[in-house]
C-alpha cells in the first residue's frame, strides 16, 4: 500500500511538472509571436486600411490558453491594434498576417502551404525538428529554452521584410 502511493505521488509530481513546464512553452511562445509580428514588415497591399488590426490565426488547437491574449492586449504594432483568432482553413485564413501552426494542425498546414505561400502571411510552426518544419519561422525547445530559426527565403518569397535584429537573434538562417 505504501509503494502504490508513493508512485501515484511521483506520477502525480511528474505530470504537474509536465504541464507546468509547458504552459510556461507557450508564455514564452506567446511573447515570441508579439515580437516577430514587431519584427516583420508587411507589403501595403496586405492590409485592406491603415488602420486594419494585425491578425495573429492559430491553426490547430490552441496551446495558448489565455497568454496570447494578455501578451498583445492593449499593444499596437505602427498604430496596428492586434487581434487572435483560431482558423481551420484557407477561407478562415482572410485577413490573417501571422499564422502559428500548432503541433496538431501540421498536417492540416502542409495541406494549405501552396496557397498560403501566395499571401504575405508570416508561417510560424513548432518542431523539434528543423527538417520538418516548412513555416516562415520554426520555434524549437532546446533543452529548457525556446529557440527559432528562419528559413529568410521563404518569407521573402511572399514580400515580408525580416528586420535585421531579428534575423541576428535566430538560431540558424535559410536563405
Amino acid at each position: 500500500m505504501r509503494w502504490s502511493y508513493r508512485i501515484a505521488l511521483v506520477l502525480t509530481w511528474a505530470a504537474a511538472t509536465t504541464q507546468a513546464q509547458s504552459m510556461n512553452e507557450y508564455k514564452i511562445k506567446a511573447v515570441f509571436l508579439y515580437n516577430f509580428a514587431k519584427f516583420v514588415e508587411w507589403p501595403t497591399e496586405a492590409f485592406q486600411s491603415p488602420n486594419q488590426p494585425i491578425e495573429i490565426c492559430i491553426l490547430g488547437q490552441d496551446p495558448f490558453g489565455n497568454w496570447l491574449e494578455e501578451t498583445v492586449q492593449g499593444r499596437a504594432i505602427d498604430g496596428r491594434a492586434l487581434e487572435i483568432r483560431s482558423v481551420v482553413n484557407i477561407k478562415e485564413m482572410g485577413g490573417c498576417h501571422v499564422v502559428f501552426v500548432s503541433l496538431g494542425g501540421q498536417k492540416r498546414f502542409r495541406s494549405l502551404l501552396s496557397e498560403m505561400n501566395k499571401r504575405s502571411v508570416l508561417t510560424v510552426g513548432e518542431s523539434d525538428n528543423p527538417s520538418k518544419s516548412d513555416a516562415d519561422i520554426n520555434l524549437m525547445r532546446q533543452g529548457t529554452r525556446v529557440r527559432f530559426e528562419i528559413n529568410a527565403e521563404a518569407a521573402k518569397q511572399k514580400h515580408l521584410r525580416i528586420s535585421s535584429k531579428l534575423l541576428a537573434l535566430a538560431s540558424s538562417i535559410t536563405k
